[in-house]
């Protein structure tokens, strides 16, 4: 996943504990090679309250086989879907899957985060859109969808940014209102200037 270059916040200070936690809940959550079901998304979907999207059963021909939720200890909010295998090196521990993407309510990742002009920002799918580091970060509705993970065949830099707007042309709504090529939704007012609306007393804020 897209680790931001943020400054040392206050709010992850008091959570810095339950950050780690989550992180390495990540990195090392059973490798299921069952492929997520309907009615797994359709759960998800139905106990997350802000706007959630992923790239289809399958992608690229790995299908979708876990779909992880941020633990309530978790000082942001996240759903994070893997597709493909996941192979553990030497077969112990840490595995990566094939390609992952993630979502995350607004209120945890708004723009301002990343303390760059909004000029660096450009538009995918109808939507204020940047590429920093090595990720995709698309500002949409309640939402900001992270595209991060490469298939195997990405080898490059380049060739994984060019892999991650292959994939944001995929972005379909788990709710099915949106579906490609359709624009998503416009970012709730605030997203880009550090108050997103309706995130009032739960913001990350830059000191």
């Amino acid at each position: 996943m897209l680790i931001p270059q943020l400054r040392d916040l206050p709010i992850v200070r008091s959570g810095v504990f339950a950050a780690l936690a989550f992180a390495v809940a990540l990195a090392t959550a059973g490798c299921s090679e069952d492929d997520v079901g309907r009615a797994e998304v359709a759960r998800v979907r139905a106990s997350t309250d802000f706007g959630l999207y992923y790239v289809g059963a399958s992608y690229r021909g790995f299908p979708l086989t876990k779909i992880y939720e941020s633990p309530a200890s978790a000082p942001y909010k996240s759903v994070t879907f893997w597709y493909g295998d996941c192979e553990p090196a030497g077969g112990e521990g840490a595995c990566g899957y094939d390609f992952t993407m993630s979502v995350y309510d607004v209120c945890g990742r708004p723009f301002q985060l990343w303390e760059l002009p909004i000029s660096r920002l450009t538009n995918i799918r109808g939507v204020p859109s940047g590429e920093f580091g090595t990720g995709l970060e698309l500002y949409t509705g309640d939402s900001v969808i992270v595209i991060s993970g490469g298939s195997p065949d990405a080898g490059t830099r380049l060739a994984m940014l060019a892999e991650h707007r292959e994939a944001a042309a995929k972005l379909r709504s788990l709710d099915g209102r949106i579906v490609p090529p359709e624009d998503l939704l416009s970012p709730v007012k605030g997203a880009l200037t550090g108050r997103p609306a309706g995130c009032e007393g739960r913001i990350r804020s830059v000191p």
